[in-house]
């Protein structure tokens, strides 16, 4: 089965020679459903295409590329969290819920205010 974490420069690049002959030759049982766009927007696509792409390829190679970014993106999430979760435990410093949502809220009233004071100042 086609990973594709195992090559996430596939993007709106085709996969050539030999390893685009066997991408092309498995078997594809899923299909995308249609997606309705800007008559600009398929004007772009329609010209971005490499000679000999179809648009299929290309949106499929889109998705693959997109799928592999947010894996990665979520991985470096999960971790940055762990390394902050190890901080927390090793320096000791950790908030309670009550000041964390004490702080939250003091920062969501601090917006607000500025707001308000931005529209009554343009009034």
């Amino acid at each position: 089965m086609f990973d594709p974490a195992d090559d996430v420069s596939l993007g709106p690049q085709r996969v050539a020679g030999e390893r685009r002959a066997r991408y092309s030759a498995r078997m594809k049982s899923a299909s995308l459903p249609a997606v309705s766009v800007e008559p600009g927007v398929r004007a772009e696509l329609d010209a971005a295409l490499e000679d000999g792409e179809s648009m299929a390829e290309f949106i499929e190679a889109a998705v693959i590329e997109r799928l592999a970014r947010r894996r990665q993106a979520r991985k470096a999430f999960l971790a940055r969290g762990m390394a902050s979760l190890e901080e927390s435990l090793q320096s000791g410093k950790v908030h309670s819920l009550e000041d964390v949502e004490r702080m939250l809220r003091e920062r969501a009233d601090e917006a607000v205010r500025r707001f308000r004071d931005r529209d009554d100042a343009a009034a």
